[in-house]
């Protein structure tokens, strides 16, 4: 097994011990994502973003979302019915097409832009083309190209930030939201919500349809 370099252990080390520093600073004073992201430079990296996540009690975000994906992708399907977008089924049969590790990683974004059509919104609130001059809330700049599903950025204010897929991408703007203490994006706030509790946390209400998704996609 591949041990962590020293350098890694003591970055996670130090940002464990300073998590509730750092919370509290964010409260407190309210920066601006440029200003988080000065101070905690580490912050800029899509893996300590999902760590990120996870000290506030979270599940791991791709492993979790993508063993998800593998099981329920059908009840998704299901419960966006007649809602579900043309690239969901461009996407499938993309994966089908795919290695094992990589149709895993395809049938995921599948599900992730399936969802938010089980709850009556866009993936398109979201996704983005281009990357805008300033984004509120995070948003995932791809251009939706199948036939290269690499490395993309996700936009938070004016700051742009790498990942390696789409799926990352995507769970990265999801823990933005977390990581710079913001609500969520209201046109996509249930998509969110639903992320969120298949995370494990449930400091945000489900109702309505996003409870109806949650309890077949949970079952």
């Amino acid at each position: 097994m591949r041990k962590e370099s020293p350098d890694t252990g003591k970055l996670l080390d130090g940002m464990t011990r300073t998590f509730a520093a750092r919370r509290h600073w964010i409260a407190k004073e309210r920066p601006s994502a440029q200003e988080i992201l000065q101070r905690f430079p580490a912050l800029e990296r899509a893996e300590e973003i999902f760590l990120e996540f996870q000290r506030f009690g979270g599940k791991s975000p791709v492993q979790t979302i993508t063993a998800v994906a593998q099981q329920e992708m059908d009840t998704a399907l299901d419960m966006a019915s007649k809602k579900v977008d043309k690239i969901t089924y461009e996407i499938l049969e993309r994966a089908d097409t795919c290695s094992e590790e990589d149709r895993q990683l395809v049938t995921t974004l599948a599900m992730l832009v399936t969802l938010p059509r089980a709850v009556r919104e866009k993936s398109s609130s979201f996704l983005q083309n281009t990357a805008p001059w300033f984004s509120t809330h995070p948003a995932v700049i791809w251009d939706g190209d199948l036939d290269n599903l690499g490395p993309c950025m996700v936009q938070i204010e004016d700051q742009l930030l790498k990942a390696d897929h789409p799926v990352h991408a995507i769970l990265v703007a999801f823990c933005l939201h977390w990581v710079v203490d913001i609500c969520y994006q209201p046109a996509a706030k249930g998509f969110y919500t639903l992320v969120e509790h298949l995370l494990g946390l449930n400091v945000t209400k489900a109702t309505g349809m996003v409870l109806t998704t949650l309890s077949a996609v949970k079952k």
